[in-house]
């Protein structure tokens, strides 16, 4: 427990810096769509890895917090 401050402060600052590598580097797209690729799994991810990338982090940021949001509220205490 007396360790839960410095462990949360680490991962807080190392959150923060990745949010700000990925904005740094990663705009959104102007114009790609994923209906002008051949629709398969490799184009899909490519798109999500280079075009799609701050949304991609964003929403994988928003369903962390909603699974920490439902555990805290699952929790009997």
């Amino acid at each position: 427990m007396r360790f839960q401050r410095a462990l949360a402060i680490i991962f807080g600052g190392a959150l923060v810096l990745q949010l700000v590598i990925v904005l740094a580097g990663a705009a959104l797209p102007a114009s790609t769509s994923i209906a002008t690729t051949s629709g398969d799994v490799y184009a899909i991810g490519k798109l999500l890895f280079t075009d799609f990338l701050l949304p991609f982090e964003i929403t994988s940021l928003l369903l962390l917090v909603a699974m920490v949001g439902v555990i805290v509220l699952a929790k009997k205490r």
